[in-house]
Formats: C-alpha cells, sequence, structure tokens
C-alpha cells in the first residue's frame, strides 16, 4: 500500500504513521527506512494513518472520462444495493431469530455494512427494522400454529422468544388470542385453517 501510494503521490512520501498487530522486532532499521520513523507495534489492527493534504494531493495519472465512467458503476452499483437491502435484511432476519439474537446490530454485522447505512436505507423504503421483525414473526407464527402441529415452545423458539410466556403474550397481543385458542379452533377437520383466530 505505501508503495502504491508512492506511485501516485511522490517516491519519498512517508506516512505520519503506520500502525502493525505484531510486536516489535529487535532491529527497527528495516521498518524505519522503508515507513519512515513513525512506527507503532502491538496495536488493534494495520493501519497506515495519512494527513489530509496527502489525500487532497491531485493524481497525475487521473483521467476524467474514466472518473465519470466510474462514478456511473458506483451509482449503478449503490441503486441496487439499496433496492435489495430489504430483501437482504429480511433474510437474516430469518436467519437468526431462532437463534434469539437478532438485533439489527447483529444484522447489519452479517452483512458487512454499518448499522447506520442499514438504518437510513430502511427508512429510506419506509421499513423499520423492528417492523420487518414483527412482519417476519406475524407470517412464521400464523404458519407455524395454524399449519403445523410443532410444539409450541419450538414455534417460540423458532420466532426468536426466550420463553414460551413471551411468545403467549406477543402472539396474543398480534391475533387477539393465545396459540393454544388458535390451534383449538384450527380443529382435526380442519388442520390448513388460515385465520389464527376464530
Amino acid at each position: 500500500m505505501v508503495r502504491l501510494i508512492r506511485q501516485l503521490h511522490r517516491p519519498d512520501w512517508e506516512p505520519a504513521r503506520v500502525c502493525l498487530e505484531h510486536p516489535a522486532p529487535r532491529d527497527l532499521s528495516v521498518h524505519q527506512r522503508f515507513f519512515g520513523p513513525n512506527v507503532e507495534f502491538n496495536y488493534d489492527f494495520n493501519c497506515i494513518v495519512c494527513t489530509k493534504a496527502d489525500l487532497d494531493a491531485r493524481n497525475p495519472y487521473a483521467d476524467p472520462a474514466m472518473a465519470r465512467y466510474v462514478q456511473q458503476l458506483i451509482d449503478a452499483a449503490a441503486m441496487s444495493q439499496q433496492a435489495t437491502m430489504l430483501d437482504d435484511v429480511r433474510r437474516m432476519v430469518l436467519l437468526l431469530l431462532p437463534s434469539g439474537r437478532c438485533s439489527i446490530e447483529q444484522v447489519a454485522e452479517h452483512l458487512g455494512i454499518g448499522c447506520r447505512t442499514v438504518q437510513r436505507r430502511l427508512a429510506e423504503e419506509g421499513k423499520p427494522f423492528s417492523s420487518i421483525v414483527n412482519d417476519i414473526r406475524t407470517e412464521l407464527a400464523a404458519r407455524h400454529v395454524i399449519e403445523t402441529n410443532r410444539p409450541l415452545t419450538e414455534v417460540a423458539t423458532l420466532l426468536g422468544f426466550s420463553a414460551p410466556s413471551g411468545f403467549s403474550r406477543w402472539y396474543h397481543a398480534q391475533f387477539g388470542c393465545s396459540p393454544k385458542e388458535s390451534r383449538a379452533a384450527r380443529g382435526p377437520s380442519n388442520p390448513r385453517r388460515t385465520l389464527p383466530c376464530p
């Protein structure tokens, strides 16, 4: 990376600071000769620190036509990513719900995107994260309680509830009756009743 910056900026460029994860060697001469005097070891991550002036320096190899083309590609990728964000979040929620750890932070981490970015894009689509989780829980609850004979404790776990009582309270708030009442209303003669409550 330092070589690349020197090619684009100037051959004698030195970073303001270089931080390396590994311990310091006994002889620092090679590191200091290559990076300059400001090298730190045992850091949490590897990084190169540049000054603002270095980042603002004009690239002598810049091609305005290529820059416009690259900007078009970036814009198209951003539009595509924005269009699929809701789908990506829904998929992650479905995967993470049974673990009981389905926060927006967890979803963002699994998607490799910042939490604020996920929040902003969902807000642009008018779909807050809590609403997505609730919609998916509602779909799954109706399917598992009404259309299957899975034990209700197992259904509660699949929907991300740590205790069946929490699931029952949520279910009653959504459908106006308990999961047991839904099952009873379904009856043996109508095992695929589509409405959760009578």
